[in-house]
């Protein structure tokens, strides 16, 4: 009969000699026996918590700065391609000052309201289509309230820059 000591050193180096099968073999049980699997990491977990914490406090110390840092930049990168695109200033009154993207009409055309990030990467990814311009958020707020007041016969400020072009008053969005 085999010593206990001779049939874990065997076991060892069975493992050690055959990485592959015993990867497959552990992936198989994981597969078929999801609770145990489960409940190992809870237990695990349990007795690791503190452990746990320190490395993820690690991680986070050291790359969600950079982390933030890198996706700032790309968010400005992306701002800057969208305002390029569309005019970099405002269409109303020429300010370069806090820039909005504004849907013209009010929406994009689909039925869906984007408005950020979501908006500008879905811009860039439709090729910049038209129905969007640059307004700052005075204009912006201006063409919000007009488009949404209920005694004001008015489309937004589209209609009031009409109005006030066929009164002779306005030089909004010329150049």
């Amino acid at each position: 009969m085999i010593s206990k000591e001779r049939r874990k050193e065997n076991n060892h180096k069975y493992i050690k000699d055959h990485p592959e099968k015993i990867r497959e073999l552990k992936k198989n049980w994981r597969k078929n026996n999801p609770d145990k699997v489960r409940e190992q990491a809870k237990r695990y977990r349990k007795r690791h918590l503190s452990e746990i914490k320190a490395r993820a406090k690690k991680y986070y110390d050291t790359h969600l700065n950079v982390e933030r840092e890198k996706a700032v930049l790309q968010f400005r990168n992306l701002f800057n391609e969208v305002l390029e695109h569309y005019g970099n200033k405002c269409f109303v009154c020429g300010s370069y000052e806090r820039p909005h993207i504004d849907h013209i009409g009010g929406f994009d055309g689909n039925g869906e309201y984007r408005t950020g990030k979501i908006l500008w990467a879905w811009l860039r990814r439709n090729n910049y289509p038209p129905g969007f311009r640059i307004l700052c958020q005075k204009c912006n707020t201006v063409d919000g309230f007009l488009r949404n007041h209920p005694a004001l016969n008015v489309n937004g400020i589209d209609g009031l820059i009409q109005l006030k072009k066929e009164a002779g008053q306005c030089h909004f969005g010329q150049e």
